[in-house]
């Protein structure tokens, strides 16, 4: 079941075709609605990647897969894209969800899959020692902290 949204998806494209227009700013068009910024934002972004359709409130939960939710949060934390072009880039309909899949991540947590069965998922790596660690360290400040190029290339976990 679709979560209940107080606008039907056409006062959100009227709304956020306000914006695109230059008629109204975010923070105005906030007041106006009474909506939070960062769900204009959310709009903007879904409507301008899928129409209508990105408005409109599906019948059933998105799932995503280990692997997109892994290159989601790799590509977030090696800075090169913003948050709003990773959440495009992979189709994640609110930026809240990949902030809690990176936070979820950093904290070393459990991140399942659907068919993970409970498996350590986005903390995979390896042991290592404490020369490596430092070695592995300056590696990383050596390519501009490059997090993502610095795992694959030890393969060791974010953390």
């Amino acid at each position: 079941m679709p979560a209940k949204s107080k606008f039907q998806p056409e006062e959100k494209e009227l709304i956020v075709n306000e914006y695109l227009a230059g008629t109204f700013g975010v923070m105005e068009l906030s007041r106006r609605y009474n909506v939070d910024p960062a769900t204009l934002h959310d709009w903007v972004r879904l409507y301008q990647s899928h129409g209508i359709d990105g408005v409109t409130p599906k019948s059933t939960h998105t799932s995503y897969s280990f692997e997109l939710k892994a290159n989601a949060v790799m590509d977030y934390q090696s800075g090169n894209l913003t948050v709003y072009e990773v959440c495009t880039k992979y189709d994640i309909k609110n930026i809240s969800q990949l902030k809690r899949w990176e936070k979820r991540y950093t904290n070393h947590e459990l991140t399942k899959s659907s068919h993970s069965g409970g498996t350590k998922l986005m903390t995979k790596g390896r042991k290592t020692t404490r020369a490596e660690r430092i070695e592995i360290v300056a590696y990383c400040i050596e390519h501009g902290k490059d997090y993502a190029m610095t795992i694959k290339k030890y393969d060791v976990s974010y953390q």
